[in-house]
């Protein structure tokens, strides 16, 4: 079971207490999820190494050197918030295809281009969360070729809904359903080999 851990503050080392609890109390095998955001975070990764826990998720890209695997929530959150206030200034209320248009596919694209590039100067293993858009397939397609350490998944979710979907703002995921060419893109890059792993998402925002 995965164990996703967020937040502002560092996680050390009060981490030792959490590793304590799930050594006392879980009932089944956990692996930590550790979301790298800030530079107090950062500076904190060589005792998580210390550890021995060595997958992170970001969504920028660190050097973490070649015994580890950078999980990277690809997407552009300048891009991101730049569509979201051009949104807000012409509607009040939205729709889940509206949703969609806040976090536009270039941000997912120009993330992976730049995530996979950092990733082959430090020699890292890389690995790519939640792909959901053609571009990104575009781009893994040009990648992968020649970046063996470089991996990418999607989820059943982005595999079977997409923006048009009618099941409205309850359906509000971040990345968002895409439209339906990326839908069939994703499907294509997984018969590619491009995508390795289709995993199942059930968590809403």
């Amino acid at each position: 079971m995965g164990c996703f851990m967020g937040g502002p503050a560092g996680y050390w080392p009060g981490f030792a207490d959490t590793l304590a609890l799930a050594d006392n109390k879980a009932a089944t095998d956990i692996f930590f999820h550790l979301s790298i955001m800030t530079p107090e975070q950062q500076k904190e990764i060589p005792s998580y190494i210390f550890q021995a826990l060595h997958v992170w998720h970001s969504r920028s890209h660190t050097g973490l050197g070649p015994g580890t695997i950078a999980c990277v929530h690809a997407e552009n959150p300048q891009l991101v918030a730049g569509a979201t206030a051009a949104l807000r200034v012409r509607i009040n209320d939205g729709t889940l295809s509206d949703w969609s248009d806040t976090h536009p596919n270039v941000a997912e694209a120009e993330a992976v281009r730049r995530a996979s590039y950092f990733a082959g100067l430090a020699g890292n293993r890389l690995y790519l969360v939640h792909m959901s858009t053609k571009e990104s397939v575009e781009s893994l397609s040009e990648i992968k070729p020649r970046s063996p350490l470089i991996f990418a998944e999607t989820t059943s979710t982005y595999l079977s809904v997409s923006r048009q979907s009618d099941l409205g703002l309850v359906a509000k995921m971040v990345p968002p359903f895409r439209e339906e060419a990326s839908v069939e893109a994703l499907w294509s890059a997984i018969e590619l080999g491009l995508i390795a792993t289709p995993s199942a998402r059930t968590t809403l925002p």
